[in-house]
Formats: structure tokens, C-alpha cells, sequence
């Protein structure tokens, strides 16, 4: 799947945990797997969104579907657990009679039972369209279930917003996103969007139908949904395309989203992609991608274009060892191929009080550079902290005009974590 996704040009995916009309899963391939998680890794993709099976109806007013469906999913969730770090979603369900309120209390109850704290994968509630019975068509009822989950796993869990089941249950995304968005936060919070279905309708607002369209063919269009796209608040999350298409439609469609998209909507998901990663593989790093990081580095602004740095490239074993010691938080440095290390001039700037600031931007962009190269890396703090500059300093032998910034191993990463999505407005202070 990873492969193909690559061909079509995307850099994340959906698929069924088994068939979703149903049915045994398919038996686990470890070698799969593991090729996958290094594919995920090494084409800097996002978060995967994979789907629960449409026979899955937690609320269900029948026991033996109900019994079915909890099996299903806790079955699924162990699944996903292979892949650290993504997302399991899932239609709420259709209470068929039960009632909303108790349908509500029935899938609180699953996931209370079924979640973990120390659990790797974010488990999505899926915005829907209100055919019959479904549960989830308003963020309201999406809420409710929310609110009925325990405290301790409340943070691996999220919602997914499918943008034709929004506009089929009566949100206006054409002529009013902002609005949506905002009561979507007022209800739920934004932060606990963590996914996009990007669908267009071939219904009008309000239908309760869920029919999908292929973008811009349908009652949405393709205006309205670039402006979902590229809205600020849902930068870095993964869009998922559900519309009616075989290969050479997606792969269309995935062309077009690139296209209209903004070099922000780029910037930020490099942003939110980047994670500190402490375990490489056991292979060099070209020196063409090395000198990329190099280059990002020196790309960047310093106080009276000072420019205070210089860069050692340590390939050395014996020499990445003993810089591994200089720190007591730098052991993750023994294994790196290669480990940066920045320098700065103690005389002959123009602003030596500004140089960690210009040190700290030219880090930055090595590390937003390291990321986007499919690479990973880590920032280990030396100065200004005496003793640590002073390890590094023996150790490579520096020049007494040169004093070390901080230790930057990067490698291919062996290890994948969740992203973490730190926005916080109450830090936000607006002065008028």
C-alpha cells in the first residue's frame, strides 16, 4: 500500500483494517510490517488514517452485532498497534432504535473498556452525514461521547472530519467554513481534529444522504474545498480522499491538491512532521544530503548578517563516541552515522550577545532540512553550559576563537513516534 501510495504521489493513506462489508483479517506478515514502518519513516509520510469496517455498529440494538462489533474493533486497534503512531476511525454507529442518548452511552462504554494509556494509536470518531439512525451528526453527539470517556485516555482520542458528511448534515463549509470551524472548536475543540476525509457531495446541504463526488464534480466544489485545504488551523493533518475514482483519478486529484495548496501548507506540515529521533539505522548518509542541512543552516538570518557560525562533520566512530560522553544527554549520539556539530566565534562578531539566537535559527532550519530529506535528527544542547563546550572542545580539538553550540546526530530513523500538536491559545495574547 505504501508503494502504491508513493506512485500516486501521495504522502499518506486509508485503508480497511479487513473487509468492510465484514470478515476475517488477513494473518499479520511481520516482515510487511516492518517494511512498511521503515517506508512510512524514510518518505517522510504522515500520520496513516486506517478505517474500521462499515459493519461495525458499536450501538446497535441488536446484542450479537453489538458483541461483534466491540470484538472487531479491539481486534483492529491491536492491529494498528504494529504501526506506531497512527490513526484508527470509525463510524460512531446507528443506535437502530435504541435512541441517541443510549447509542452515546453504549460507545463511551466500548471505548472505556477497549482503550489503553500507553497505547501509541489515536482512535477517530467520524463526523456523519445523519442517514437514519447514525450517531454523529453534529459535533454535539460527537461530544457527548467524548465527554464519557475516561481522563486517561481522553489524549488518544480525536475526531475525523469528512467534509461531505458535514455539508450533507447541514454545516455550510461552502459559504461559511470559518463559522463551522469555529463551532467545531466551541463545541469540541480544534484540537481534537487530527484528520480531513476530503470529499466533495452530490447532495445538496442538509440531505442527510452521504453520497460522494470526485472533487469539484459535485455540490461542494473544488473552490470550497482548496479553502478547506488550506485553512490555518488544519494545517499538518492528514487529508484522506474517499471520492469515486479508480488510480489515474487520485493520482489526479492528488496532483490538483498539490497544486492549489500554498508552499505554507508545505512549510507547515514540515513543521508539524518534525520529531526528535534518537535511533538510526546502520547506514551512511549521503554527503549531498548532509551538505543540504549544511546549506539550510547557513540560510539563516542572524543579528547585523554576522553570521557567527561554522560547521564539524564527524563521521569518525572513535570521535561520534567520545562526543556521545560530553554530555550526560547525548548517549543517543553513539549510534548516529554522522553527527553535526555547530561552532560559533567568540570574537569578531558585531553582536556577541545575539549569537546563541542566530546559533538557534541555523539549528532549526538543519533540523526542519534533516526532516525533509526522509532523514532524522536530534538537538542536544552544549552551550552554553561550561563544562559540556569543554568536552566538545577537547575532543575536536577547536580553535580558541571557536566554541561549540550543540551535538546534531542524524541518520535514517529507526524508531517512529506520534506527532505531537502543541497549539495552545490560551498562550496567545492579542494587545489592541
Amino acid at each position: 500500500m505504501g508503494l502504491h501510495e508513493k506512485v500516486l504521489g501521495g504522502n499518506t493513506f486509508a485503508f480497511f483494517t479487513r473487509n468492510p462489508r465484514g470478515g476475517k483479517t488477513k494473518d499479520i506478515d511481520r516482515a510487511d510490517i516492518d517494511a512498511l514502518n521503515k517506508l512510512l519513516r524514510n518518505e517522510k509520510f504522515g500520520p496513516l488514517v486506517a478505517h474500521a469496517p462499515y459493519t461495525m455498529n458499536l450501538c446497535s440494538s441488536k446484542p450479537e452485532i453489538r458483541e461483534y462489533s466491540k470484538r472487531v474493533f479491539q481486534e483492529d486497534l491491536a492491529r494498528i498497534e504494529m504501526l506506531p503512531g497512527n490513526c484508527l476511525n470509525f463510524h460512531p454507529g446507528s443506535h437502530t432504535g435504541l435512541g441517541t442518548e443510549k447509542g452515546i452511552e453504549i460507545i463511551a462504554d466500548v471505548l472505556n473498556e477497549t482503550l489503553r494509556p500507553d497505547q501509541s494509536t489515536t482512535v477517530l470518531l467520524e463526523t456523519m452525514a445523519g442517514k437514519g439512525t447514525e450517531i454523529g451528526k453534529t459535533f454535539g453527539e460527537l461530544k457527548a461521547i467524548l465527554d464519557l470517556v475516561r481522563a486517561d485516555v481522553q489524549c488518544h482520542l480525536g475526531v475525523c472530519l469528512d467534509t461531505c458528511h458535514i455539508w450533507d448534515a447541514g454545516y455550510d463549509i461552502v459559504n461559511d467554513l470559518d463559522g463551522v470551524l469555529n463551532h467545531f472548536d466551541e463545541v469540541i475543540g480544534i484540537e481534537r481534529l487530527y484528520a480531513v476525509h476530503l470529499n466533495d457531495s452530490k447532495n445538496p446541504c442538509g440531505s442527510h444522504k452521504d453520497r460522494h463526488e470526485k472533487i469539484g464534480k459535485g455540490c461542494i466544489g473544488k473552490e470550497a474545498l482548496m479553502k478547506v485545504v488550506t485553512h490555518p488551523v488544519l494545517q499538518g493533518k492528514p487529508f484522506i480522499l474517499e471520492t469515486p475514482n479508480d488510480d489515474d483519478g487520485y493520482k489526479a486529484e492528488i496532483a490538483m491538491v498539490k497544486e492549489d495548496a500554498p508552499r505554507s501548507k508545505e512549510a507547515m506540515n514540515s513543521i508539524y512532521h518534525r520529531i526528535s529521533v534518537r535511533k538510526y539505522e546502520d547506514k551512511a548518509v549521503e554527503k549531498e544530503k548532509i551538505m543540504e542541512i549544511l546549506k539550510a543552516g547557513m540560510q539563516a538570518p542572524s543579528a547585523g548578517n554576522q553570521q557567527p557560525w561554522e560547521f564539524y562533520v564527524v563521521t569518525d566512530k572513535n570521535k561520534i563516541q567520545q562526543l556521545s560522553k560530553c554530555s550526560s544527554y547525548a548517549g543517543c549520539a553513539a549510534n548516529a552515522p554522522v553527527v553535526i556539530v555547530p561552532v560559533y566565534k567568540k570574537e569578531g562578531v558585531r553582536f556577541p550577545g545575539m549569537v546563541l539566537e542566530d546559533m538557534s535559527i541555523a539549528q532549526e532550519n538543519m533540523w526542519l532540512m534533516t526532516d525533509s530529506l526522509g532523514l532524522g535528527g536530534v538537538w542536544l544542547g552544549i552551550a552554553p553550559v561550561p563544562d559540556r563546550m569543554e568536552n566538545v572542545k577537547k575532543v575536536l580539538n577547536l580553535p580558541d576563537n571557536l566554541e561549540a553550540f550543540s551535538l546534531f546526530p542524524v541518520g535514517y530513523p529507526a524508531e517512529s513516534r506520534p506527532q505531537q500538536d502543541r497549539f495552545d491559545e490560551s498562550r496567545i495574547h492579542f494587545v489592541q
